[in-house]
């Protein structure tokens, strides 16, 4: 680290975040689709002598091609130079070729080299390194915005009933004075400034990077929930420093830049991340009030395992249909219809899916820290076991299989006849990003054929138990009217029997015959939420 240290600490700590905040949003690294290679190349000019630009250059087209800048890179030397560089020092973008020294150096700090001769162990570390890549792969901007408001605005409106019922849009308000739609209005119009942005824009006007409230001054919001807004997103260096003081599990960990995504500086302040502002449409209301108190805090991870039922269940009843994916929400047993046998189900022909949902979210130094330990003392606790022992995620789906199938006289479940299955498939959906890392199905298998211990049922094939993100969910659902969802997990048991990649990280040819289908359900909440966000703003509407 040293060494990295000495190149970055002559540059001043604004020029440092200036550069790698502009190099990222200029080549456009938000873009799930992929970022602009042609303006890396132009930031490859930048940063290194011709001939090693060059060759650099050269790299990006290969068959299997490689670059140099990625996200967390940019993010790992923003960090350190809020941590290390001065106030006053050179000018990184007056003086930026030494700089690319810097960036090839950064690359060699994120692995944490782990090893071990144990098969289990081994499986373990590597899901460890997986993790932080995954964190960092980013998420479709449309499906986030869309379940967020959903989550945030509609559901908990037809849960008042809930023993932990808790308006999240309404405390927000009161902690904030900031009406969530204006929240929301003013998030948006943020993100659009810097999406739109372009190069020549920035080499005309170098001071457009920078956000200050003047940008808001034509939207039909007041100046001072403008200022309150920009006041839940932004903190100055020295707050961030501090705050990685108080609490930093290693290079992977920028906590402190996802809690704050704006570095405040004279002129105004500089995104971090666009992908961490994306995110503060819903970590920036839910953990405001989340952190409102500890009582507050528990009630409302509670009240979020309902609505992100609620929310699946949705999502599953408008795109489903009765011919390829017969889904059935809060099923339960005949026997006691008190209790629930998982959160919902799916009959896909002679092929039974048994869904759970989880909304947790894991703790930052499980997923940064690299100690493998923590990593899987996490997993238990949020899809295993809960604190408290009771199952969770993988043992309740291993225990529904075991009561509809492994015993004399098996459960039975209201409405839905079981006499013709001969597959049963378990499907756990997790809110956290983390479900779409790689391995992590593989290594639930483990828990998962722990707790069957061998139960098994004459004529009936039980899958492995498949992990998915909820984002993978909305992205194929739209395809439930055609393809059985039994079909699509199928395939990737079948391309890739060992469970080493994700759902949609294999071919699904039954999805490409069909082409790309948007989610009419994401494409009509996004189109309502854009008209009230225009409303806000004074965005021209269609017509006008």
């Amino acid at each position: 680290m040293e060494h990295l240290l000495a190149v970055l600490q002559p540059y001043s700590r604004e020029s440092v975040i200036y550069v790698c905040v502009s190099a990222a949003i200029i080549s456009k690294m938000y873009q799930r689709s992929g970022f602009d290679k042609r303006r890396q190349n132009d930031f490859l000019v930048d940063f290194f002598d011709p001939v090693l630009a060059s060759s650099l250059m050269a790299l990006t087209i290969l068959p299997e091609p490689a670059y140099v800048f990625h996200r967390r890179q940019l993010l790992f030397l923003t960090k350190e130079a809020i941590k290390s560089c001065p106030t006053v020092g050179q000018d990184l973008v007056m003086e930026p070729k030494p700089f690319g020294k810097a960036l090839l150096m950064a690359n060699d700090h994120f692995h944490f080299g782990l090893s071990s001769t144990d098969a289990s162990e081994q499986l373990l570390n590597v899901l460890t390194e997986f993790v932080t890549v995954t964190e960092y792969a980013g998420f479709r901007l449309e499906n986030k915005i869309t379940r967020s408001l959903s989550m945030l605005l509609k559901i908990p409106k037809t849960l008042k009933d809930h023993p932990d019922f808790l308006d999240v849009a309404e405390s927000f308000q009161e902690l904030t004075r900031i009406e969530i739609n204006d929240y929301i209005s003013l998030w948006f119009g943020l993100l659009s400034k810097y999406v739109s942005l372009e190069l020549p824009e920035l080499q005309k006007d170098w001071s457009d990077l920078y956000i200050n409230k003047d940008f808001f001054r034509t939207t039909k919001i007041s100046e001072s929930v403008v200022e309150a807004f920009l006041s839940e997103l932004e903190a100055t260096p020295e707050e961030i420093k501090n705050a990685f003081e108080r609490r930093d599990y290693g290079t992977n960990d920028y906590t402190a830049l996802r809690n704050k995504p704006l570095i405040r500086e004279e002129l105004g302040s500089l995104p971090s991340d666009l992908f961490f502002v994306m995110d503060k449409i819903e970590t920036g209301p839910y953990w405001r009030v989340s952190g409102t108190s500890a009582h507050v805090g528990d009630r409302l991870r509670r009240f979020w395992g309902k609505v992100f039922e609620r929310y699946v269940n949705d999502l599953l009843a408008e795109t489903s249909d009765a011919m390829h994916n017969c889904f059935c929400p809060d099923p339960r047993y005949t026997s006691n219809p008190e209790t629930q046998v998982c959160d919902g189900l799916m009959v896909c022909g002679d092929t039974l899916l048994l869904l759970e949902y989880k909304s947790s979210m894991f703790r930052a130094d499980a997923k940064y820290s690299g100690v493998p330990e923590l990593l899987k003392e996490e997993i238990e606790r949020k899809l295993v076991f809960s604190e408290e022992g009771k199952p969770k995620g993988v043992v309740q789906l291993a225990n529904a299989v075991k009561k509809l199938f492994c015993t004399n006289h098996g459960e039975q479940i209201i409405g839905v006849p079981l006499d013709r299955i001969r597959n049963v498939v378990p499907v756990l959906i997790t809110l956290d990003p983390i479900g779409r890392t790689l391995l992590l199905t593989a290594y639930l298998n483990i828990y998962f054929h722990r707790e069957l211990d061998g139960a098994r049922s004459p004529g009936l094939r039980t899958f492995p138990i498949l992990n998915i993100t909820i984002e993978d969910l909305e992205v194929v659902s739209e395809y439930f009217g055609a393809v059985p969802f039994s079909k699509m997990l199928g395939n990737w048991c079948a391309q890739d029997p060992q469970l080493i990649s994700t759902f949609l990280g294999v071919d699904h040819p039954e999805l490409s015959d069909i082409g790309t289908l948007r989610n009419r359900r994401v494409q009509r909440e996004f189109d309502e939420a854009y008209v009230l966000i225009s409303q806000r703003l004074g965005f021209p509407q269609d017509g006008q």
